[in-house]
């Protein structure tokens, strides 16, 4: 006797009165909001109704960012007005982190100088074992230091933040805009923070997303993250915003990675804040935070601006890291057989060198794009004060209280080789154009 199919299972919730009907079905993009990026609607809506909420490393770009890029980046902060958001935990890793990216600033060409003291005892030590003459040895020293000048011009500028450690907080001019911009805007402490502390430390064993991945090295980094994270979920609470994080972390306790893909903020996060708040989450770093708010809130920021914020990205997390600069001496000791040879390892291997890239087609090939900006001015200093004229029209003073670089003939020479870039649209501050070609012709080394 055949028997009658089991029927088919659906899908049920349960109460004390007993079973509910079939739970609703919906798209991919409804189950899985994470892994879709925003369409153009949500982006619009992050931007000009969202709370947006500046992780400690963005704020800080602040010190890295130049002239008008730094001017153009604290405006729009500005332009957010109540709708920004500075988490206690923020505020707090700001004000213990000023001074270190402060004194990275100035400690960075000492750093690469004391690099070439050390290769330059390599070299003494070479010629006092093969007894060799000065001559011998000078044109060594001399590529040593001049690879060296070289690295520097291409990098100092991004921490050429015209503050000292020398002058106290009060007379910090960038932060005293800033401490204005974000003035009732920074969240409250936790209540009970040792409850906080072992949520996070829990979560942080368990790999729940963010911090994880500094837990092992770092833990108070790691519940940084976690803090920052939290405070943030309970201010869209109360708001009942969508929520726009602004970070340059990238780590995959943040970010969403296929194989060397960055795609979006982690699920889990979007799909917390949709839990807990019932709100839309993203992350985006401070060079696509710039170019949204150019582009949904009318900012005035400029290609240079944009281009700027990236390469402080790229840079920040290896240009002054020891591990770079100790590779570099270990792999340029000096031996019988390279003694007229010497080959500066830093650019060959430093994927700084896909920062270099052709906006303009320059037939010279890829080239990066360096500031002109110089240091604090004094009277003394007029040389290097002048005015200069972009392709359409547009004058550029150096920002107040500075100086270009280089004299006005000196840059003319430059502009009239090709050497200076205006922006795409040929109406942003100037920068200088360095060419990969011949940086490493410089350090003499091979493709």
């Amino acid at each position: 006797m055949e028997t009658a199919p089991s029927p088919r299972p659906t899908l049920t919730t349960m109460s004390q009165d007993g079973p509910q009907s079939p739970a609703p079905k919906s798209s991919l993009r409804q189950a899985f909001p994470g892994y879709f990026p925003p369409d153009d609607e949500l982006l619009r809506a992050f931007l000009t109704v969202g709370m947006v909420v500046l992780d400690t490393n963005a704020l800080l770009d602040m010190y890295k960012l130049t002239g008008k890029a730094r001017s153009e980046f604290l405006d729009t902060l500005r332009a957010l007005d109540d709708r920004l958001f500075i988490p206690h935990q923020v505020g707090l890793e700001l004000m213990r982190n000023r001074a270190t990216v402060i004194k990275a600033g100035d400690a960075f060409p000492g750093r690469f100088r004391d690099a070439a003291t050390k290769l330059h005892a390599e070299v003494q030590a070479l010629k006092e074992h093969r007894r060799l003459q000065d001559d011998d040895v000078r044109g060594i020293k001399e590529a040593i230091d001049a690879a060296v000048e070289s690295i520097l011009r291409a990098h100092t500028d991004l921490y050429d933040h015209g503050v000292s450690l020398e002058q106290n907080i009060e007379h910090d001019a960038v932060f005293k805009e800033l401490e204005q911009i974000v003035a009732g805007k920074v969240g409250p402490a936790f209540t009970k923070r040792d409850e906080m502390v072992k949520l996070g430390e829990k979560r942080l064993k368990e790999k729940v997303p963010p911090g994880y991945s500094d837990y092992a090295k770092d833990a108070d980094k790691a519940l940084g993250d976690f803090f920052l994270w939290e405070q943030a979920i309970i201010e869209a609470v109360e708001r009942k915003l969508p929520v726009l994080i602004v970070s340059n972390d990238n780590k995959e306790d943040w970010v969403r990675k296929e194989g060397s893909y960055l795609r979006g903020p982690r699920p889990e996060l979007v799909d917390e804040m949709r839990t807990r708040a019932n709100q839309a989450f993203h992350l985006v770093n401070v060079k696509t935070f710039l170019t949204y708010a150019k582009n949904y809130l009318s900012a005035t920021v400029s290609d240079s601006t944009i281009e700027e914020a990236e390469t402080v990205q790229q840079q920040a997390s290896r240009s002054s890291s020891p591990s770079t600069i100790d590779e570099w001496i270990a792999r340029s000791k000096v031996t019988s057989q390279n003694l007229n040879d010497v080959q500066v390892y830093t650019f060959r291997t430093n994927p700084r060198r896909t920062t270099y890239q052709n906006r303009d087609d320059d037939p010279r090939g890829p080239w990066q794009s360096v500031s002109l900006i110089g240091p604090p001015s004094s009277d003394s200093d007029s040389a290097f004060r002048y005015q200069v004229t972009s392709p359409s029209g547009r004058t550029f003073p150096p920002p107040p209280g500075r100086s270009w670089k280089i004299r006005e003939p000196d840059f003319q020479e430059l502009n009239n080789d090709g050497r200076i870039y205006w922006g795409a649209s040929g109406d942003s501050a100037p920068t200088r154009k360095v060419f990969l070609l011949e940086s490493e012709r410089l350090l003499n080394l091979d493709s």
